[in-house]
């Protein structure tokens, strides 16, 4: 069943919020998580524990006293280590984020903040299955779903991080508040890999 409040990775927004998207997914078969990330922003802000999760902080990312790290390297689930983030921030009453995780379990868990989408930022909000999820703000209508619907269109066969790039191209093709986004990035993790995959582009 598709929900629309959680996702695997950590998404922020400000009232100056450019577009940004996120999504994660698990190929079941491979037994491989990732983490996609693009803004018209082109930065980056990325919690990725080798064998243990990834957490996506974009803009301004967290509150200070957030520790998403050190909850990874404790092999939190990733619903528990949401709402480990919900709580350091509640504590400092840091409400403009939205945050999404994956652990290498291949489960998933967000959590979109009281403030994390306002009136500036349209079309805010995510798309969430059991193996895909995806999150975003400031972008054109129907880019969310959108996009979710073509990577499960896609042919089940194709190889993973074949999936994950034709998404990504698919969400630029769908637009956003600024049509160029300005860095990208794609990171995969399996447990038998000695090192991630972790691939950035900023233009």
């Amino acid at each position: 069943m598709i929900k629309t409040s959680t996702v695997i990775l950590v998404l922020i927004f400000t009232l100056n919020a450019r577009a940004t998207v996120y999504f994660t997914a698990y190929d079941e078969a491979s037994e491989t998580i990732a983490l996609v990330y693009s803004s018209s922003g082109g930065n980056f802000w990325q919690t990725k524990v080798k064998n243990k999760g990834l957490v996506g902080e974009q803009s301004y990312g967290l509150c200070k006293n957030a520790t998403p790290k050190a909850l990874l390297e404790q092999g939190l689930s990733s619903v528990l280590l949401t709402d480990a983030l919900v709580q350091q921030c509640d504590r400092v009453n840091h409400h403009s984020y939205r945050l999404s995780a994956i652990t290498i379990d291949g489960s998933m868990s967000s959590h979109i903040a009281k403030s994390g989408c306002h009136n500036g930022n349209i079309h805010c909000g995510n798309v969430e299955d059991t193996h895909f999820t995806i999150t975003g703000g400031g972008l054109e209508e129907g880019v969310l779903q959108g996009a979710y619907d073509y990577y499960n269109a896609l042919d089940s066969k194709m190889q993973f991080h074949c999936k994950l790039f034709k998404t990504l191209e698919h969400i630029y093709r769908l637009g956003g508040e600024k049509k160029d986004f300005l860095g990208a990035s794609i990171t995969m993790d399996n447990k038998q890999w000695k090192k991630m995959i972790d691939w950035k582009y900023r233009r």
